[in-house]
């Protein structure tokens, strides 16, 4: 070693200090304190409506230790309405290393989290952003939630035990969530999974629906899927259905039964007749191409309740189904007390085969003093003699109304 002198030594002290010491616990305070400036809240928010491709809204962040933030009244809006999507009262954010990939894994946990299901498709096109890996791409995300709310003009739902997991693989990515339903008896958690596949020049994104062992409100899916309102409030599903997106119009399957179902609300806007009751739907299954139910088959049972005889007299004449003796003279709208049929649609057209009591009577509409309609053709009836008997017409030619165009754009194709 090479001697110094005590005033080297003593320059070589401080300068060490100062390097070492101060410069560090400076740098440390000066952090601390830009981390508590409204600034630095406010950048955090810039950059998490960058990667959500949403407006954020933070009351307050913490860093209570390394890898980990707390974000205190969180909330996501549509940055074109301003219109609030997701409200968390907490959010706690960690991420470490994984001991299989070495990648990061972010860890959320929230609290308090409302959501708003009548922009539930723009809370989907969020999740969309994020499987897409648009707003970043971890090896996996992971969520916790106790307890979260959706809420509705028409309805509102408390999940509980919510989890999910969003995993991102060389072909694509994948959303699983789990979660049971407040109030609903639901044995097993409801599952769902978004997947987004990249195997084709065009991505296509597939989502998932199984309810496990339990039912659950179609009032509930309707937040995603509008169309399930016309099901009625009191319906509730069980079974599974998946779907995906595609520029035709999307394929999907699904399989499960519907009880519940307000027959009068389903008819509205859709047929030009009346018919009014609760049935329960059974699918063994029904697929769906390009946008349109392609083929289904199942049954139905309904009653009692009230139908137009309009629809009678046509289903007797287009869909050359037997008359009844009760159905002579009835009132109109007829009443009936069990309505039972099991059915097969397919491009070839449409078969029927009555259910009532007794079963092996074929019949298919049950009245107070008779029978309505009886035992149904054995040959399949064309399509287009099924939409002629939902609308009423004069002549054998499907007319060009409201009705039938939307019967044309969802019912098979010969």
């Amino acid at each position: 070693m090479f001697p110094l002198s005590d005033k080297t030594r003593r320059r070589v002290g401080m300068a060490a200090f100062f390097l070492f010491g101060a410069v560090p616990t400076a740098i440390v305070l000066a952090l601390g304190v830009a981390r508590h400036l409204p600034g630095h809240v406010r950048h955090e928010e810039q950059r998490l409506s960058w990667l959500l491709g949403q407006s954020v809204s933070i009351e307050r962040l913490e860093h209570p230790r390394p890898g980990r933030l707390r974000y205190e009244a969180l909330e996501i809006f549509d940055p074109e309405t301003g219109r609030p999507l997701l409200r968390c009262g907490g959010l706690d954010a960690a991420w470490h290393e994984s001991a299989e990939t070495g990648g990061a894994v972010w860890t959320l946990t929230a609290s308090r989290a409302e959501i708003e299901g009548d922009d539930l498709v723009q809370v989907f096109a969020l999740v969309e952003r994020l499987i897409a890996g648009r707003a970043g791409r971890p090896d996996a995300v992971v969520l916790n939630a106790g307890q979260t709310r959706l809420r509705s003009p028409d309805a509102e739902h408390r999940l509980t035990g919510m989890q999910a997991r969003i995993a991102w693989m060389p072909a694509g990515a994948q959303l699983d969530v789990a979660f049971r339903i407040a109030g609903v008896d639901t044995p097993k958690p409801v599952q769902i999974r978004v997947e987004r596949r990249r195997e084709s020049d065009r991505p296509v994104t597939r989502f998932g629906l199984a309810t496990g062992e339990g039912e659950i409100p179609c009032s509930l899916v309707a937040m995603g899927l509008p169309s399930w309102n016309a099901l009625g409030p009191e319906c509730r599903f069980r079974g599974l259905f998946w779907m995906s997106d595609a520029a035709d119009g999307g394929t999907g399957e699904m399989f499960g039964t519907f009880t519940g179902v307000d027959l009068a609300r389903l008819a509205a806007g859709r047929l030009a007749h009346t018919i009014e009751g609760a049935a329960q739907i059974g699918l063994q299954k029904a697929t769906f191409v390009r946008g349109r139910l392609d083929r289904a088959e199942g049954g139905l049972i309904a009653g009692p309740g009230r139908v137009s005889r309009l629809l009678l007299e046509a289903a007797v004449e287009r869909l050359d189904i037997a008359p009844g003796l009760a159905l002579v003279g009835a009132d109109d709208p007829v009443a009936y007390q069990e309505l039972a049929l099991a059915f097969r649609l397919q491009p070839a057209g449409v078969q029927l085969w009555g259910n009532c009591q007794p079963k092996n009577s074929g019949t298919v509409l049950l009245g107070s003093y008779g029978v309505l309609l009886g035992r149904p053709a054995p040959e399949p009836i064309a399509i287009a003699a099924l939409i002629d008997a939902l609308v009423p017409v004069e002549g054998t030619r499907v007319p060009a109304t409201r009705e039938t165009d939307w019967l044309i754009r969802r019912l098979p194709l010969p």
